[in-house]
C-alpha cells in the first residue's frame, strides 16, 4: 500500500468518526457505543465509496496491536473524562460487587466451555490464557 492510500485511509476513518459523532448526539447514545455500532455497520455494508475501508484495501500497519495501543486508550480517556466521579463513588459498592462477580462468572463460564469444547482438564482450562489464535 502506498503512502497516499494510507493517508486516504486515515482521512476516511476521520470522516467516518466525525459523522458517527454527529449521529451520536441526536439519540444521546454514548460516543464509544456509537463508534462500535458504526464500525460494525461499515464492516457489513459494501458501498463503492467505502472501498478504502474494505479489508483488502487496509494499510499493512493497521494491526490489532496498533488499534489496542493507539485507538483504545483515546476511547477510554474520552469515556473517563465524561465520568461523574460523585456518581461513581456513590455507587461504588454495587459496582465492585458486580465487577468481581462478573469476572468470576466469565472466567468460570469460559473455563468450562474450553473444557467441554477442547477437552482440556478443568484446572488447566480455568488457568490457561491463549496468546493468540493463529
Amino acid at each position: 500500500m502506498t503512502s497516499t492510500s494510507g493517508t486516504e485511509f486515515l482521512v476516511w476513518l476521520l470522516i467516518a468518526a466525525a459523522l458517527i459523532a454527529m449521529l451520536a448526539k441526536r439519540p444521546r447514545i454514548p460516543y464509544t457505543v456509537t463508534l462500535v455500532l458504526g464500525g460494525l455497520l461499515l464492516g457489513v455494508i459494501q458501498l463503492p465509496i467505502l472501498s478504502p475501508l474494505q479489508p483488502g484495501q487496509r494499510p499493512d500497519w493497521l494491526t490489532p496491536d496498533v488499534i489496542l495501543i493507539l485507538f483504545l486508550p483515546a476511547l477510554v480517556f474520552e469515556g473517563s473524562v465524561k465520568l461523574d466521579v460523585r456518581e461513581l463513588l456513590r455507587n461504588s459498592v454495587p459496582l465492585l460487587l458486580l465487577v468481581n462477580a462478573g469476572v468470576l462468572l466469565a472466567s468460570l463460564v469460559t473455563g468450562y466451555l474450553v473444557h467441554w469444547l477442547i477437552g482440556l482438564p478443568v484446572l488447566i482450562a480455568l488457568l490457561s490464557v491463549p496468546d493468540r489464535m493463529t
